[in-house]
């Protein structure tokens, strides 16, 4: 029944319509104000990341709660029909962050992996309040050497607002420089210690860790998986 929600875009990667516009918009209102107060220093948070410099974790901008209903009850299953190959089945953690790319902060965001068994990537800005940033896309767990890419190899695709980009963790994308206004997103990484010990994904990881170390691909090796119960929560 998930599946129906969701449109294919790409290999590996689908959409789905997550909000409606108006919590969309007061979603937005909400996080922008968070993370202006963020950015002048008001709240003291940690950095969700270490790519992106202007985010906040949305536990400590108030919405832990909200991200966790909303990883173990919808976007589990959702992950778990459209991506059950990656681990989607044994997803017990998230990682939930809000992101925002400005001209003057974080422009756009190199080609790289995250650390999740599944990406959910929600847009809450309009398209027409701002230019560029598009979301590209390139192999799932490629060699990381290989920096001479083909154009026909890497497919592009614009954000829309309360629409949800579903992908692995380990399928290699970015984000094209923005050139005007401001475009905000809530992220939430889907993680399962069960899949990670699995021996063929300890492999692999190894084999693709090394590789990234020695490509000096910019990604973080140390973000902390966040569960959601004092910021670290299991959930089944």
């Amino acid at each position: 029944a998930q599946r129906k929600l969701a449109t294919p875009l790409g290999k590996g990667v689908w959409a789905v319509q997550l909000f409606r516009p108006n919590a969309t918009a007061a979603l937005k209102a909400d996080l922008h104000a968070a993370l202006a107060a963020v950015r002048d220093g008001s709240i003291k948070v940690e950095a969700p990341n270490s790519m992106n410099r202007y985010g906040a974790w949305l536990r400590d901008l108030g919405y832990g709660d909200l991200a966790g209903e909303l990883a173990r009850f919808v976007l589990k299953p959702l992950a778990a029909s459209l991506l059950p190959q990656y681990g989607a089945f044994t997803v017990d953690g998230a990682h939930a962050f809000a992101i925002s790319y400005a001209v003057g902060e974080d422009v756009d965001l190199d080609r790289h992996m995250d650390e999740s068994e599944v990406t959910v990537n929600v847009c809450l800005s309009d398209s027409t309040e701002y230019q560029g940033a598009d979301l590209y896309f390139g192999s799932i767990r490629d060699d990381p050497n290989d920096r001479n890419r083909h154009e026909e190899e890497v497919w592009r695709m614009a954000h829309r607002a309360g629409v949800a980009v579903i992908h692995a963790g380990q399928h290699w994308h970015g984000v094209d420089r923005l050139t005007h206004g401001r475009r905000s997103n809530f992220v939430v990484w889907l993680t399962s210690k069960r899949y990670r010990s699995s021996a063929f994904e300890a492999y692999a990881d190894a084999v693709t860790r090394a590789a990234r170390v020695s490509s000096a691909v910019n990604i973080n090796h140390s973000i902390e998986n966040t569960n959601l119960e004092e910021q670290k929560t299991e959930f089944k």
